[in-house]
């Protein structure tokens, strides 16, 4: 185990290098506007925004001006329509090929596309059963995304369905689904092609009211193919009341098999306050060039009103840098731990191992966390490692004991 202060300062760099993002500007929103903001898509390059209410089932169009400096100047409800059958909307995005708006609704349990002029149903999407069957109350359906060319769409819960295992605590993190729709055209049906896991951090603070939680508030597809994923907390940190953290982390998905499970890349982390961050969407880049996203909050429940710009090379105004002791590096977190622990036994039902083949890759460099992850996410169905003709599984199996 490595000293207090080393594992600190190593830490520290950690939180410097990984955090790509830091806070620009925090707008105030009107106290006595709409409160429950937790979803906001863009409407083109106009300067519109729509954002989906998580009461009554509102969709609110903004007027969103900028300064030239690249922070809010004014954050303007133009109008509010009534969407059709709507519950609990948490998440929405704006289908760039007709104009449609789909809401991922958590209490109705589904995810349907509406005329955003009337609000009136238009489709409903099919969803896997596990998301209504499985789904912990307050903890479901949360993000949703589609990407630019709109062939492309991601559903995920906010924290672990019944079915995945138990939710975060201080311990572990909760396993959130990432399931993706594809379609070649507007007019096709959304099709499921997979499902990959996601791990969110373990809760920071102490419990809550049994209302603490460390969750996937949103998902975004960037222009790459991976997701940015604000992971969204809230614990008590003092003695006194809950607060809010928030984290962004990039997740490369192309190749990640159905099943499999993803790693994440630390972008921007930072303590909120009061400020619970639900939704974001990409804002006007810089005049240089700097990519830019903008954060809503959700004010329910006596949070705060608020409008974020974090800014992707910005000056270092905001971050955030923890110094805490860690783990060592070669202990695996127990949602990682849980995993291996799964891939052994999936591999121990195996009847005959057959064959002496060596990885088809290498694990130079790795730390333990990474080996685990690769290794896991690349076990077949049956509990095998297989590369072609090639039988790696008493290999991988030796390596995941040793870990």
């Amino acid at each position: 185990m490595k000293s207090f202060f080393l594992t600190a300062a190593v830490f520290f760099m950690m939180q410097l290098c990984a955090s790509q993002f830091v806070t620009l500007d925090t707008f105030i929103r009107d106290d006595e506007g709409p409160q429950g903001l937790s979803g906001i898509t863009p409407i083109g390059e106009s300067g519109m925004y729509f954002c989906i209410d998580d009461t009554d089932g509102l969709l609110h169009k903004y007027k969103v001006s900028f300064k030239k400096d690249g922070e809010i100047e004014s954050f303007k409800l133009i109008k509010t329509i009534k969407l059709e059958g709507v519950k609990d909307g948490e998440a929405l995005s704006l289908d760039p090929l007709t104009g449609r708006v789909f809401v991922a609704d958590e209490r109705g349990k589904s995810l349907s596309s509406y005329d955003p002029n009337t609000g009136k149903r238009i489709s409903k999407v099919d969803i896997p059963k596990m998301y209504f069957t499985d789904m912990r109350i307050n903890r479901g359906l949360e993000s949703l995304t589609i990407s630019r060319d709109g062939l492309s769409m991601w559903l995920a819960n906010e924290d672990t369905l019944k079915c995945d295992g138990e939710i975060a605590t201080k311990v572990s993190g909760g396993k959130v689904r990432f399931t993706q729709f594809v379609r070649s055209k507007a007019s096709e049906p959304w099709k499921v092609v997979r499902t990959v896991f996601y791990y969110t951090d373990s809760i920071g603070g102490d419990p809550y009211k049994t209302m603490e939680i460390s969750g996937v508030a949103e998902i975004l597809a960037d222009d790459d193919g991976s997701l940015l994923v604000l992971e969204r907390e809230m614990s008590m940190k003092n003695p006194l009341f809950p607060t809010f953290r928030g984290r962004l982390y990039r997740v490369e998905v192309k190749g990640v098999a159905n099943g499999a499970m993803v790693a994440k890349k630390l972008l921007w982390n930072e303590n909120t306050g009061f400020s619970n961050y639900e939704g974001f969407c990409f804002a006007p880049k810089s005049p240089r060039g700097e990519k830019r996203l903008m954060l809503v909050s959700d004010a329910g429940h006596s949070a705060a009103a608020s409008v974020m710009i974090i800014s992707q090379s910005a000056k270092a105004k905001g971050l955030f840098v923890s110094v805490q002791p860690l783990a060592d590096d070669d202990l695996l977190e127990p949602s990682v731990q849980n995993e291996v622990d799964m891939a052994l036994s999936r591999a121990s039902k195996i009847k005959k191992v057959e064959g002496k083949a060596k990885l088809p890759f290498s694990t130079d460099g790795l730390t333990h966390t990474q080996i685990a992850i690769k290794l896991v996410s690349k076990q077949k169905a049956d509990g095998r490692w297989v590369d072609g003709t090639n039988d790696y599984t008493a290999a991988a199996v030796e390596i995941l004991k040793k870990l």
